[in-house]
């Protein structure tokens, strides 16, 4: 079992801090303090080391500290994997990021997954989830990255080979030439397979999730189940795939394949979809949804993540706070929350921050 922690960070140049140095034990962290101190510039910044734009998703340059004269930013940590620490940096310089593991360049994302398991949640992947199908797929294709290791990299492929579909399909004027299609072709094949590939591990995550989901937790208040669904083709091979792509180029649409497959999530107690659940028992399920993710990670992976929660605790009365907490304290991973206030509860044996005057308070 490895269980992740960060040990130091090391952040240079981003938002408003020139510098910042924090070294933490493996206990729960809470960063505190006012609204615009840096907080969520924290989270943000650990969140950079992983492939995209960070939890915020700021263009590269955004993200620099506009007091400094330097045109680059830092990030480095140390992490500890239960036997051996790694560093692992992120640095933008020359209009580029790159993300080193040990001083070596890391190429792709499978290569991350070796060495570092962080998963960020934010208040606004809540409202996503409720409220926007399409960010909601994009929330769990992110869940799904951390399982198989070429999945992400898949979905870049395969976005890829869309746009360049989409950008023909507008260029057409609605008549294909016969050059076009041979193109459209060969595009066709590359997404059918990558759709055949994705859609084979979108079911193998949601087995695996619900399988974790049927397990009794110890809070009663967690009974009611969750389950989660997607709109997945059936097809039983590439070629299935390739000849609906194909039906589809003749009429010129864009409306079949992984890209446009929704996904579900239900009380299955009474088989109602979250969309039409009371605040409430949303808000449950999107607690219980949290420690399912972490809980599949000790199972499947034999890895205790690092979460990142950011300003979350908003979204949730006292006494879902409390839940949260609790359960995160019982799995023992390490998990980083921001908050403006410490009224909240099941705050003993966390490293407490006060951002404000870089102390810590334990």
């Amino acid at each position: 079992m490895f269980r992740y922690h960060i040990k130091h960070i090391h952040i240079e140049n981003i938002r408003n801090f020139e510098t910042l140095l924090f070294d933490f034990s493996d206990l729960p962290v809470i960063f505190t303090g006012k609204n615009g101190i840096g907080k969520t510039s924290i989270l943000e910044a650990i969140s950079l080391l992983y492939p995209g734009n960070g939890l915020r998703g700021e263009n590269y340059s955004n993200i620099l500290n506009n007091k400094s004269q330097k045109n680059f930013w830092k990030v480095e940590i140390a992490l500890s994997d239960g036997e051996f620490d790694n560093k692992i940096q992120a640095i933008y310089e020359n209009g580029k990021k790159i993300i080193k593991i040990n001083d070596k360049k890391v190429r792709n994302f499978n290569e991350i997954l070796e060495y570092c398991r962080i998963f960020t949640i934010t208040q606004d992947d809540y409202h996503n989830i409720l409220h926007s199908s399409t960010l909601r797929r994009k929330f769990f294709d992110k869940m799904i990255s951390q399982f198989f290791p070429n999945y992400y990299n898949s979905l870049v492929q395969y976005n890829h080979y869309l746009d360049e579909k989409n950008k023909i399909f507008l260029s057409c004027e609605g008549l294909i030439s016969q050059e076009q299609d041979l193109w459209l072709n060969e595009l066709d094949k590359k997404l059918s397979k990558l759709n055949f590939f994705i859609s084979e591990y979108r079911k193998d995550f949601i087995e695996k999730f619900n399988q974790i989901s049927d397990i009794n937790f110890e809070n009663q208040i967690f009974l009611p189940k969750i389950e989660i669904s997607c709109e997945i083709n059936n097809a039983k091979s590439e070629i299935e795939i390739f000849e609906q792509l194909k039906q589809n180029r003749e009429f010129l649409k864009k409306n079949f394949g992984i890209h446009v497959s929704k996904f579900n999530i239900l009380n299955s107690r009474n088989e109602t979809n979250i969309d039409f659940l009371s605040s409430g028992e949303q808000r449950l399920l999107l607690n219980k949804l949290i420690i399912i993710f972490v809980k599949m990670q000790i199972q499947y992976n034999q890895i205790k993540p690092i979460l990142l929660l950011d300003d979350i605790l908003t979204f949730f009365d006292k006494k879902n706070q409390s839940l949260l907490i609790d359960e995160m304290k019982k799995l023992q991973n390490q998990f980083f929350i921001t908050t403006n206030y410490l009224d909240i509860p099941n705050i003993e044996n966390l490293n407490i921050i006060d951002v404000e005057k870089f102390t810590l308070k334990s």
